[in-house]
């Protein structure tokens, strides 16, 4: 039986040629010239495809994805951007420093997305070790976003391959799978869910239904939990609805992972 590592490093070389087309616009146009994915589920899947199968083959085979802080079940992180190199982590930060060192692999910024069932990282990168000559990636993300769309389209046949070998980061990473960073940009942590529920415009009622939402609970099961009947559950989701600017409830994911 294949480890997490062979089956990383067999996908990433043996779609190389493939997973590097789909990037070069990256390149071409952006001067970004490293790009990772990663998809990690709630159950602990995993698949990751790169355009680098050098270093993404370095970085699984010394393990050094049990020290990184992103590769975590994905009710821990929130969406949103940071250059990696701001991370805390002192551990990930030597990881970081490693991949510098080898593959002169500098100035990574990842963006994190979420949806009901899964967290994507999409990480950009260059060999240009001067920080005032990186991309300016704050003023791409728009592209990046769009970027981010065309490669799971044009990678979707390798991806659902890949995912088939049922990769699982939680068993291969154990409790640390379930444990939050403290302090880690992009965590999901207490103050974050307190500032939102702050500057929200939905009722705390509104809030707990959208919160069940966001975990897959149908309205059935949100009426049970929250002691109301179907009935009133979906007339908070109209007003989510209408202040949220969503036009149905499929809209709601995007702004259920703010």
């Amino acid at each position: 039986m294949e480890s997490l590592s062979e089956i990383i490093k067999k996908y990433n070389f043996k779609h190389y040629h493939k997973i590097d087309k789909i990037c070069s616009p990256l390149k071409d146009h952006l001067s970004i010239s490293i790009f990772i994915y990663y998809r990690i589920e709630t159950d602990g899947k995993f698949v990751t495809l790169s355009n680098f199968p050098e270093q993404i083959d370095f970085y699984y085979c010394q393990e050094l994805y049990l020290v990184n802080p992103f590769l975590v079940h994905p009710s821990l992180l929130r969406p949103g951007c940071l250059f990696t190199e701001t991370t805390p982590n002192q551990d990930y930060q030597r990881a970081i420093h490693l991949s510098q060192e080898k593959f002169h692999m500098y100035n990574t910024f990842l963006v994190v997305t979420k949806s009901a069932l899964f967290l994507e990282g999409f990480l950009f990168g260059n060999k240009v070790p001067n920080f005032k000559k990186i991309p300016n990636y704050l003023n791409y993300l728009d592209l990046l976003e769009k970027f981010s769309v065309y490669f799971k389209q044009e990678a979707g046949q390798p991806l659902g391959r890949m995912a088939a070998e049922q990769l699982n980061m939680h068993k291969a990473k154990g409790e640390a799978f379930l444990k939050r960073e403290e302090g880690l940009p992009l965590s999901n942590e207490g103050y974050a869910k307190k500032f939102t529920s702050a500057i929200s415009t939905l009722s705390l009622r509104e809030q707990q239904c959208l919160e069940l939402f966001r975990q897959g609970r149908s309205a059935q099961s949100t009426a049970a939990i929250l002691g109301i009947s179907r009935r009133t559950v979906e007339h908070y989701f109209d007003s989510i609805k209408i202040k949220l600017k969503c036009r149905s409830k499929s809209d709601l994911h995007e702004k259920a992972f703010f």
